[in-house]
């Protein structure tokens, strides 16, 4: 195996010390130290370069980093350690997120780059369990700086994410939505989304949120929107305009945070308008992977005595998952569309959009999830609801499509039969 060559030694150093403040968790730096890289003409650095860009692109751009890589890959010299060291980090860059991977593949390369990149061997013997995770077998060059800072495999961030929908329906018309999440902004993670229709309906939503112990958001919404009264067996649909604005500082710890703050809101609908200025806040439990508990409150009395409360227990897992929702606004004079409401993808996913809307709504839902780690899954589900004056059972089967490792870029179609009719549902995400 030939020694690396001295003028791509300055450009391979770079790309380690991307790794190392990859492993420091510092993404936008070692992100920004890769691209630098990226402009070397040499085909195994450029292979190297689009495996690492894929821990840290967004949802849309992943696929082409990786395909980049392949392709660089496809100009490799065969005997250049650079090459063959990018074959094995495709490997094993694939087996940390989450894609199909030859490891056994990446192991018997090995050898071939014990000479001209001993450091690199080391690191990667270590990490494919052929040598002994020991003091003796660490060093901080490159990637190994994760195994000293007790990290055994690469720390993957959460990722920029943009997604379109569409829908076409009797009841929303034709129209359709896009959304982007930006989790890493210096410091804060920001959301956006707007949609449109047919129906002259429509969204707008901001969410600045801090990412430190002591946090705060600031989130507004302008919306109008159709919502629907479920009177005898027919639906009668109503436009309605509101806006709000809601800041509150909070504390975040381990494995919660609690927030409290203010709302200004103003609604306008039927010819009437309203404010619903008051106070909100909430709590978020988050024990382990499995379990999620949380509640929610808002409060106003202005224009109307108002008082909302929800509380949500999940649990998910590779098979079963379950989620209990309590929603309650007891003795409300809020307008009827503030009350709780589900169905149409809210809580319920076979029950028609806001088919069910009380001051009293308890709903369930318990799935099994099948191949979660595989690029198509299928689940099978059933879902409850009861308010005072009905109750209601649905259940189906449903259609997983994975097009990135994180479960934001998962496109699901669901299929069921309720005691309201059957019903399709498509979305991006798992349904909880």
């Amino acid at each position: 195996m030939l020694p690396l060559i001295a003028s791509l030694s300055s450009q391979y150093s770079l790309l380690q010390q991307g790794d190392q403040l990859w492993c420091e968790d510092k993404y936008k730096e070692a992100m920004s130290v890769w691209r630098d890289v990226a402009d070397e003409q040499h085909s195994g650095l450029k292979a190297l370069v689009e495996y690492r860009l894929m821990l840290g692109t967004s949802n849309m751009t992943w696929m082409i980093n990786g395909l980049k890589g392949d392709q660089a890959l496809m100009d490799c010299a065969p005997e250049d350690p650079l090459c063959v060291l990018a074959r094995i980090d495709r490997e094993l860059i694939f087996d940390t997120i989450g894609f199909p991977a030859d490891l056994a593949y990446a192991t018997e390369l090995l050898p071939y780059i014990e000479s001209a990149l001993p450091e690199a061997h080391q690191n990667r013997s270590l990490w494919l369990n052929q040598i002994p995770n020991t003091p003796e077998s660490l060093n901080s060059s490159g990637f190994g700086t994760c195994f000293t800072l007790d990290k055994t495999i690469l720390p993957i961030p959460q990722r920029t994410s943009i997604s379109f929908g569409g829908f076409a329906t009797k009841k929303q018309g034709l129209g359709g939505s896009i959304f982007l999440s930006l989790p890493n902004l210096n410091g804060f993670k920001y959301t956006t989304s707007i949609s449109i229709s047919t129906k002259s309906s429509g969204h707008m939503f901001h969410h600045l949120e801090s990412t430190s112990t002591y946090w705060f958001f600031i989130e507004t919404m302008l919306r109008r929107g159709l919502y629907y009264q479920y009177i005898v067996d027919q639906y009668a649909s109503f436009l309605i305009d509101h806006g709000n604005i809601r800041i509150a500082p909070g504390y975040r710890w381990e494995t919660g945070s609690a927030w409290l703050g203010a709302e200004l809101r103003w609604d306008e609908g039927l010819d009437k308008a309203s404010r619903g200025h008051g106070v909100i806040g909430g709590v978020f439990w988050h024990p382990n992977q499995s379990w999620n508990w949380s509640h929610r409150f808002n409060a106003t009395w202005l224009d109307y005595q108002h008082f909302r409360w929800t509380q949500t227990l999940s649990y998910v897992s590779n098979g079963p998952a379950i989620r209990i929702s309590t929603d309650l606004a007891p003795n409300s004079e809020a307008p009827w569309w503030r009350l709780p409401t589900a169905g149409g993808g809210q809580l319920l996913r076979i029950a028609t959009l806001q088919r069910f809307r009380s001051d009293l709504l308890l709903t369930s839902t318990v799935e099994w999830r099948f191949l979660r780690d595989k690029m198509i899954g299928f689940v099978v589900f059933s879902e409850t609801a009861y308010t005072p004056k009905t109750t209601y059972f649905g259940s189906g089967v449903g259609i997983r499509l994975r097009t990135s490792p994180d479960t934001e870029s998962l496109l699901s179609l669901d299929f069921g039969y309720g005691t309201t009719g059957p019903n399709v549902y498509l979305g991006v995400g798992e349904f909880f």
